[in-house]
């Protein structure tokens, strides 16, 4: 998908040049998957904070606690986003561009912090928010802060496609997102 047979890109591939938070493979095959046609704007960014990978995967034999969305279709979205991570790395793996198991790359990807962004998109407060998770105040703001910059970037992408509807979908996530202390100049 990222070029067709004669070596030129694609709208996929135009749209993961201007994602570079992320991995830009998998961010350009989650959207173009259809995995975010039926997510509403709160649920669309709430999922986008899947796409950022954890530093390094759980030491082996550890087990981590992930915590999966309630929302039947953030839970649908994330078991895409899993399927499609397994053929990234698949693809990665072919190329001899991949370093990890499969399932080290998929402990990557974890849900852990849909339900709180949902909740701060849905106008919770940032007290409410800071409630239902025990990150620190600060790395909270920071992956919020993340968040609508990958967004920012992914409605530049959407713009240069041309694709109305993800271009309005990433907007109105954006000024969901975008309110009160966690965008407060400091």
């Amino acid at each position: 998908g990222h070029l067709d047979s004669d070596g030129i890109i694609t709208r996929k591939g135009r749209f993961a040049c201007e994602l570079d938070s992320i991995d830009t493979l998998l961010g350009a095959e989650v959207i173009f998957g259809g995995v975010t046609e039926s997510l509403d704007a709160v649920q669309l960014v709430a999922f986008m904070t899947c796409l950022f990978p954890l530093d390094s995967p759980p030491p082996k034999g550890a087990k981590r606690d992930s915590v999966l969305p309630k929302d039947p279709k953030l839970l649908k979205a994330f078991e895409s986003l899993r399927a499609s991570v397994r053929e990234v790395h698949r693809v990665e793996s072919q190329c001899g561009l991949q370093d990890h198991s499969e399932e080290e790359y998929i402990s990557l990807f974890v849900a852990d912090h849909m339900m709180f962004t949902q909740a701060w998109c849905s106008g919770k407060s940032f007290a409410e928010v800071t409630e239902m998770t025990s990150m620190f105040e600060g790395s909270l703001i920071r992956l919020l802060r993340r968040t609508d910059e990958l967004l920012e970037r992914c409605h530049t992408s959407a713009m240069n496609i041309g694709d109305s509807q993800l271009v309005t979908k990433f907007k109105e996530g954006q000024a969901a997102l975008k309110r009160g202390i966690v965008f407060a100049q400091s």
